[in-house]
């Protein structure tokens, strides 16, 4: 991965004195997103897929043990800029951030929210309390809300540590309030709220002192989420190789903003890093890379069937999609605020616009913002191949805008990851694969299922009445969406499965006759076998007496 160590290293030596400074910061906390087939490490300081001392990227699939890891994007990041009042450029984002402490020539974001009433200014690069990626499971939550109340029930860390208001100052984490006070405390039954099966938290700030590309700060507040949902392995489920990112950003300063961009960087490494296409796809909102001849080399290639990976905006409409060279000419790396602020609005560095055709700045066709948005297995319209580029290392820009943003507002962005690699030989049949497969997304995201973070909270609704019970049991239930039928399995204290039953009407009845006295543990899944909701169901007398 020496590739991007020698990006900005002349960078790196004219900055050396400030980020000097800042190399006694304790280590960045990571975890990683690994529910389904796919493994990748998420940073505090929101960073995606690239652990500074490991070199990883986004792995899809999961390799076997001893087997070659590969990897589809090497680094992702958040990118924002805008005009304030007086006309003064801003921008905040990342890149690669690479020093040896964890900081570097792009160095943006610091752990921890905007400091307000906690205290009276932001630490220098960060706060440390927040220097953390929470991990969430649905099962842990589900048991929780099952157990919590038992003598001896040891709450798991992920949900005694949630940083939200009441259990850690300044916490901003969202989080069911089961008494309605306000206040985070699992102690009482309170617990996380948060998208998908498996969820990674973080929240980052822009207002420490040391920043780069130098900007004033937009005092922008932003919480993460990366999560998945529990395919248990399904190759054929649409979630098996896909992860969401969402970001909600809150200004926090007194000024408005205008022409306010959000933009998602992402350097792509698919397998084989240096043999690769890019392109976007307009229709689908999406940014998305293909092996650039018909063999992915390597051993950490994919082979002769190489996939498709998509990075599909979900909640905006696509504004512009850019690449750029990995050199220091007007087309290649940004170094000012300026620069990047210009690849947001699909502008050279220069403030040149891109013109259809070639490498998008030496054609003369017509002006656009979004590179090769034709279509390569037509073989129509803009895209690398018809263009004759040989196939190489690729990063995008993708952007969404312009907004305003104006003090105390919130905008949600979501994103998806899609990854798809088809059995047959060749590029096209996985580019066709990735697109089916976002279609399917897209409909989903529309119809509500993914929109909102409470979206698993609220999609099952599972009780049983009356509890306790005697000879009969009443199942109510309301399904999420896009699920007909679901299951339900009844257990005795021993783990004993005593009834199973198709449940398909808001009300199903649940025979107990037979069944001794005691407590009874009720769990609902999913055709897929994912559990949706869980019960306690007390019989108090013996059923069939």
């Amino acid at each position: 991965m020496m590739k991007k160590y020698l990006l900005f290293a002349c960078l790196i030596f004219g900055w050396s004195a400030a980020i000097a400074q800042l190399s006694t910061a304790p280590a960045t906390r990571i975890q990683e997103i690994d529910v389904n087939d796919f493994r990748g490490p998420v940073q505090a300081n929101g960073t995606l897929w690239w652990d500074y001392s490991m070199g990883l990227g986004l792995e899809i699939p999961k390799a076997a043990p001893g087997a070659p890891r590969k990897i589809t994007v090497f680094v992702a990041n958040l990118w924002m800029g805008g005009v304030d009042a007086s006309g003064t450029i801003r921008y905040s984002g990342e890149t690669y951030r690479q020093t040896g402490a964890g900081f570097g020539p792009d160095a943006c974001f610091f752990t921890g929210p905007i400091a307000t009433t906690y205290t009276n200014q932001v630490p220098l690069i960060g706060d440390t309390t927040f220097n953390h990626v929470w991990k969430i499971n649905r099962t842990e939550v589900l048991d929780f809300q099952l157990h919590h109340q038992q003598p001896g029930y040891q709450i798991p860390s992920a949900i005694a540590t949630w940083p939200a208001e009441g259990n850690i100052t300044g916490g901003r984490a969202p989080f069911i309030d089961t008494n309605s006070d306000g206040l985070y405390n699992p102690a009482v039954g309170d617990y996380p709220s948060f998208p998908g099966d498996q969820a990674l938290y973080f929240i980052m700030n822009d207002e420490a002192q040391f920043r780069f590309p130098v900007s004033p700060a937009f005092e922008m507040e932003t919480q993460g989420f990366v999560y998945s949902f529990d395919t248990r392995g399904n190759s054929s489920n649409l979630y098996d190789q896909t992860i969401f990112v969402r970001y909600i950003m809150t200004n926090r300063s007194p000024n408005d903003y205008h022409d306010f961009y959000f933009g998602h960087f992402v350097d792509f490494d698919l397998g084989y890093y240096n043999d690769d296409y890019i392109g976007c796809d307009r229709a689908r909102q999406m940014m998305y890379a293909y092996n650039g001849d018909s063999l992915d080399e390597s051993p950490n290639g994919y082979g002769a069937n190489p996939p498709a990976q998509g990075v599909v905006l979900l909640s905006d409409s696509m504004a512009g999609f850019m690449y750029h060279e990995n050199d220091f000419t007007p087309y290649g790396n940004p170094v000012q605020a300026g620069h990047y602020y210009n690849y947001l609005r699909g502008l050279w560095k220069n403030s040149q616009p891109v013109h259809t055709g070639g490498d998008g700045h030496s054609s003369n066709g017509p002006i656009t913002k979004y590179m090769f948005d034709g279509d390569p297995v037509a073989g129509t319209g803009w895209t690398e191949r018809n263009a004759g580029n040989l196939p190489g290392d690729r990063r995008g820009i993708m952007s969404a805008g312009p907004y305003t943003f104006a003090p105390n507002q919130t905008r949600t962005f979501d994103l998806a990851y899609v990854f798809a690699q088809s059995p047959q030989f060749g590029v096209n049949p996985s580019i066709l694969l990735l697109r089916q497969k976002v279609d399917q997304l897209q409909a989903q995201y529309a119809a509500g299922v993914l929109s909102t973070p409470r979206a698993q909270e609220t999609a099952t609704t599972f009780t049983l009445s009356p509890n306790p019970a005697t000879r009969t049991a009443t199942i109510h239930v309301a399904l999420p969406a896009g699920t007909a039928t679901a299951t339900l399995t009844l257990r005795d204290g021993l783990g004993r499965t005593v009834r199973t039953i198709a449940v398909r009407e808001a009300a199903t009845k649940l025979d107990l006759r037979g069944l001794a006295a005691g407590l009874y543990h009720a769990t609902l899944s999913a055709p897929d076998g994912r559990a949706l909701a869980r019960q306690r169901l007390v019989v108090t007398t013996a059923a069939g007496e």
